[in-house]
C-alpha cells in the first residue's frame, strides 16, 4: 500500500449521517429513543447487574481512505462497551479512541499506560493490514499519507459495537451479559450503521458474536478459514472472523504481539485480506 489518501469531507458526511440516524432511532441528548428499549431492559433480570443504554459508535478522523485509488474503510466489530456508561455520544466515543492512540502504548512505558488487550489486538490487526508488521514499538503504529503527513492507525477505522446497550453482572465487571432479546433487537441498528459507514474491510473480534453479525449480510462466501466475502445493501466487503483479543488461552491474542493465535490465525488472515484488497478482489 503506497498512495494512501484520506477524504476528510466524506468522513464528516458519514459522521453526520450516522449522528442523524442515532438521534432519530437511538439517542438524542438524554432522550433514549430506541423502540426496543422496554423489551431489552425487561429481558435482563440480574437484580445486582447494571444495564447501560445508548452507547453510540463513531468513525475515526481518518476513516475514509483510498489506497492506490481503491476505497479502504475499516470497521472493527466488538460486542458492547466494556465501560458500561449510559448515553455515550459519538464524540465521546471518538475521543476515547483518540486518547488510546495518543496517551497509551502497546506496552507500558515511562509516562504511558498500556492499552487494554482489546485495543492491543486491534492495533496488531491494523498493523498487519497496512503492512507495518507486528511489534510493540510506537513508531510502527503510523502510516504515511500521500500529502506527507503521518497518521496513527487508530484514527483510521471505526470501532463499532454490535450492541448499543450493555448489561454487566456488577459494577466492576467488563464481561457482557447481553440477552438474546438484546442481540436480536440491535441487529437493525448494526445493519444501519454498516450501511452508513460502508466498510470495505470488517474485522469481527468475538466468536460468540459472529452468528449474530452474519445476519447483517445479504450474502456470504468463505474465502478462507476465518475470511469471507460479504455483501450488504449493494456494498461488498471482506469480513474476518476472530476470537476476542482477551479470550481465554489459547484463543487470546491481545496480551502481546507474539501470541500463538495472533501468529497462526490472525496474521495469515490479515495478510490474505491485504492481498485480496491489493488485487481488487
Amino acid at each position: 500500500m503506497t498512495d494512501i489518501r484520506c477524504d476528510h469531507a466524506e468522513t464528516e458526511r458519514r459522521f453526520c449521517a450516522l449522528h442523524a440516524y442515532y438521534a432519530e432511532h437511538v439517542l438524542a441528548g438524554d432522550a433514549f429513543r430506541c423502540v426496543h428499549c422496554a423489551a431489552c431492559k425487561a429481558s435482563y433480570t440480574n437484580e445486582l447487574g447494571r444495564y447501560a443504554e445508548g452507547q453510540l459508535n463513531a468513525p475515526g478522523t481518518h476513516y475514509d481512505l483510498t489506497v492506490d485509488g481503491r476505497p479502504l474503510r475499516i470497521v472493527v466489530v466488538g460486542q458492547e462497551s466494556g465501560a458500561g456508561i449510559a448515553h455515550t455520544t459519538m464524540m465521546q466515543r471518538r475521543t476515547a479512541i483518540t486518547r488510546t492512540a495518543n496517551e497509551q502504548r502497546f506496552v507500558a512505558e515511562a509516562g504511558y499506560d498500556a492499552r487494554t488487550q482489546h485495543m492491543k489486538g486491534i492495533t496488531s490487526a491494523l498493523r498487519l493490514l497496512f503492512g507495518n508488521g507486528l511489534g510493540h514499538e510506537y513508531a510502527g503504529e503510523f502510516i504515511p499519507l500521500a500529502d506527507g503527513n503521518r497518521v496513527h492507525l487508530l484514527h483510521c477505522f471505526a470501532l463499532v459495537n454490535y450492541l448499543l446497550c450493555s448489561a454487566h453482572s456488577h459494577q466492576r465487571s467488563k464481561r457482557g451479559e447481553s440477552t438474546a432479546t438484546m442481540r436480536r433487537n440491535c441487529l437493525v441498528h448494526f445493519r444501519a450503521t454498516l450501511e452508513i459507514l460502508a466498510p470495505t474491510v470488517i474485522i469481527v473480534g468475538g466468536s460468540t458474536m459472529w452468528p449474530h453479525v452474519r445476519w447483517a449480510f445479504d450474502a456470504l462466501e468463505p474465502v478462507g478459514d476465518a475470511l469471507f466475502k460479504v455483501r450488504y445493501n449493494g456494498h461488498e466487503a471482506l469480513a474476518a472472523r476472530f476470537t476476542h483479543p482477551s479470550a481465554m488461552h489459547p484463543h487470546n491474542w491481545g496480551s502481546n504481539h507474539q501470541m500463538p493465535y495472533l501468529l497462526e490465525t490472525v496474521a495469515p488472515t490479515m495478510v490474505r485480506v491485504r492481498e485480496l484488497f491489493e488485487n481488487g478482489k
